[in-house]
């Protein structure tokens, strides 16, 4: 008996480190996983591993800011899973390093569309269901930086503390429906995103 038995969950960025050990952990207490990510041999690799726990896995390769796909991938998977996605955990992340003069008007959109812009649409995706059913998690991947800031990398801070702020918003808006929203704010964890 696993703690999420019966659960099903959805991790974005899921293909490589925190997202992939995040689903490989929810996968070994018992939920069903949809690896979610943007490179599709990632997602698969990911996905195998997880199968190797004995999961039920499906998978979706899609960038979590296209505000058409992302969520018609979100919905085939909520179908294939048995209609219920019950946990959200929003950890699709980027990160590129620059002072306010080198960062540019795109990489700065690029970044807001990730962390921001993708843990919203997932969040619209999964909402519905888990207010009708009125239960449901809500994780958003935040950052120690999104509180304290960095020397550089204002943009990947900025979008982080931008999460923090749903995070609050969100949590008030769902506890009357039982959807408890939360977040995590790692440090620097060593992925491949960092080396």
């Amino acid at each position: 008996m696993g703690k999420l038995d019966g659960k099903v969950a959805l991790i974005t960025g899921s293909g490589r480190g925190m997202g992939k050990s995040h689903a490989l952990l929810m996968a070994k207490e018992g939920a069903s996983v949809i690896v979610q990510d943007i490179d599709a041999a990632l997602v698969e690799e990911a996905a195998a591993e997880v199968r190797k726990t004995g999961a039920k896995v499906h998978t979706i390769v899609c960038d979590v800011s296209d505000a058409d796909a992302y969520p018609k991938a979100i919905a085939a998977a909520d179908k294939a899973m048995g209609g219920h996605i019950d946990i959200l955990v929003n950890n699709a992340g980027i990160d590129t390093p620059g002072t306010i003069e080198e960062i540019t008007t795109e990489a700065w959109q690029r970044m807001f569309d990730i962390h921001v812009k993708g843990a919203f649409l997932g969040a619209k995706a999964v909402v519905p269901g888990m207010k009708a059913r009125r239960q449901g998690k809500i994780v958003n991947v935040s950052s120690i930086w999104g509180m304290v800031g960095h020397s550089s990398h204002s943009h990947y801070c900025g979008a982080k503390a931008a999460l923090l702020g749903l995070t609050k918003a969100w949590a008030k808006e769902l506890a009357p429906f039982n959807v408890m929203v939360n977040a995590i704010a790692p440090g620097l964890v060593t992925t491949e995103m960092v080396l």
